[in-house]
């Protein structure tokens, strides 16, 4: 454990919780889930969110939720994305 005394590690979450990194983004993009803390209390938050003991989303620790992101016509900025870690099998629906 870290300094903060809930937080796990991303990989000791995805050991604990037996799903994939894919397996938790489908759960949050297309099941609408709250997204799971890395704190060893079970807690869900927000994607980009934060846990009452301090412990960020695991979306958000991997780097996938950004709270400032850049300008869309940047081409330096490429983050990691749910789309992009399912892929093409993500359907969006059109407005």
């Amino acid at each position: 454990m870290s300094r903060n005394g809930h937080r796990l590690t991303i990989d000791q979450f995805l050991e604990q919780d037996r799903r994939t990194m894919e397996e938790i983004c489908e759960a949050v993009q297309i099941g609408e889930e709250n997204a799971p803390a890395l704190c060893d209390e079970g807690c869900d938050v927000e994607p980009d969110g934060v846990c009452p003991h301090g412990c960020p989303s695991i979306l958000r620790a991997a780097g996938m939720m950004n709270p400032n992101p850049a300008p869309p016509d940047d081409e330096r900025y490429r983050p990691l994305s749910i789309a992009r870690v399912l892929g093409s099998r993500v359907q969006f629906p059109h407005s």
